[in-house]
């Protein structure tokens, strides 16, 4: 098993890789599978055991003033002493922004059609990209505050594996010009 500060260290390498990716979002209407084949082959009977998510830098897309969008890199791991590099999976991926006070921010969850359309290869092995948008499951003004996103997956068989380290945010508020 790799200690936490490995994952860590992965988890830096694998998002400055797949920043250069593309990032799908639940609106996003063009067809972007990604011919599976183009990935290492997995072991048929990998089961996910962790899951890896990372951010870019939050923006502003509708120029209010207010953060309202961040683009999440999503890494799935199974058995790393069978399969150390990142999997594939058939599943429903799904986000919860929860805030200081433990208020939900938002919940944004994509089935997997759309998480299949949302892998793109980098160069350990695929990744998934979204975009989580405040103004898509309620509103941007909100006050400044650190929140916390975490992940959890749920496979077509009901598995669910969850983020163990949530993802340290800060959201609202207005952004100094």
């Amino acid at each position: 098993m790799i200690p936490v500060a490995r994952y860590a260290v992965l988890l830096a390498v694998l998002l400055a890789i797949g920043l250069a990716g593309a990032c799908a979002t639940s609106d996003d209407s063009r067809p972007r599978r990604q011919n599976q084949s183009q990935f290492p082959t997995q072991p048929s009977d990998l089961k996910p055991e962790r899951v890896l998510v990372a951010n870019e830098p939050l923006e502003d897309r509708d120029l209010n003033g207010f953060v309202d969008t961040v683009r999440v890199i999503v890494y799935v791991f199974g058995d790393t002493n069978r399969f150390a590099l990142p999997m594939t999976v058939d599943a429903t991926f799904q986000f919860r922004l929860v805030g200081e006070q433990g208020q939900s921010l938002g919940v944004w969850a994509f089935a997997p059609r759309e998480t299949s359309r949302a892998v793109f290869p980098t160069q350990p092995g695929p990744a998934y990209g979204f975009e989580l948008n405040l103004n898509a499951v309620g509103t941007d003004r909100i006050p400044s505050q650190p929140a916390r996103l975490s992940c959890e997956i749920t496979l077509t068989d009901g598995t669910r594996v969850v983020s163990r380290e949530p993802l340290e945010l800060r959201v609202g508020g207005r952004i100094p010009r």
